[in-house]
């Protein structure tokens, strides 16, 4: 094929989506997630925690470090002296994970000129005004779109289409 038979157009993305900038962010967003849901699993594992607010390497009734034993459900338990028995306390997910989870969408749905309620499925944030201006340029990009498939697409498909029909 010589350079002058090639169709050469601006803005043409050959084959690359529009979401490909934004995968990399789906595998952040699942990472931290799952990494918030572990560190949860992790504390609710331990049913209480055996500590002390004395003084490091007490030598008086010190127990092994790292040993378990297992609790027996509504049981009383005595501990050594200057020990007490305590729950891990659950601070997952992080005060942070909800405005992340929302940065984080926002970035993947902006590539596809979505607004972040229709990512999310979540106005709660927004008045009507808002929302209403959100939606204007979506609906642009939609329209666009279908606009120019019907143009590169179904038009040449309809052309072909009545050709046979007439054959």
């Amino acid at each position: 094929m010589q350079a002058q038979d090639r169709v050469v157009r601006p803005g043409q993305h050959r084959g690359v989506p529009e979401i490909t900038p934004a995968l990399p962010l789906f595998a952040l967003l699942r990472r931290f997630t799952l990494s918030c849901v572990t560190a949860a699993e992790t504390a609710a594992n331990f049913a209480a925690i055996l500590y002390s607010d004395g003084p490091a390497n007490q030598e008086d009734s010190q127990p092994d470090p790292m040993d378990s034993f297992s609790l027996e459900r509504n049981m009383v338990t005595t501990m050594p002296g200057g020990w007490k028995l305590g729950q891990m306390k659950p601070e997952q997910p992080p005060s942070t994970y909800k405005d992340f989870k929302r940065e984080v969408l926002s970035e993947i749905c902006r590539c596809l000129s979505m607004p972040y309620i229709v990512a999310a499925g979540d106005s709660a944030d927004h008045n009507y005004a808002s929302g209403r201006l959100d939606f204007l340029v979506y609906q642009r990009q939609i329209a666009t779109d279908r606009e120019q498939t019907g143009r590169t697409i179904l038009d040449r498909l309809l052309a072909e289409f009545l050709a046979e029909l007439t054959l």
